[in-house]
């Protein structure tokens, strides 16, 4: 059974950088998009370049970022 991602400090993750609310944001490390998808719903302005060097990872990311349309872009480092 595969073990759940729980994304590491999120509130702060989020409080801090939500309130910039409209453009584009680059997560260099995206993951399997926990903070991307937090911040996303926060700030419903804001767009987003997830970059991974896992492209497995970045499987995950599109998967769990899909609802955000074409508000979220992928490229793999």
């Amino acid at each position: 059974m595969p073990v759940p991602h729980v994304p590491v400090l999120l509130d702060r993750v989020v409080d801090g950088l939500a309130p910039v609310g409209e453009g584009w944001l680059l997560d260099a490390t995206v993951g399997l998009g926990g903070h991307a998808a937090a911040l996303l719903e926060a700030a419903t302005g804001l767009r987003l370049l997830g970059v991974d060097r896992d492209p497995r990872a970045l499987d995950g990311a599109r998967r769990r970022l899909a609802e955000f349309g074409d508000r979220v872009r992928f490229e793999c480092a």
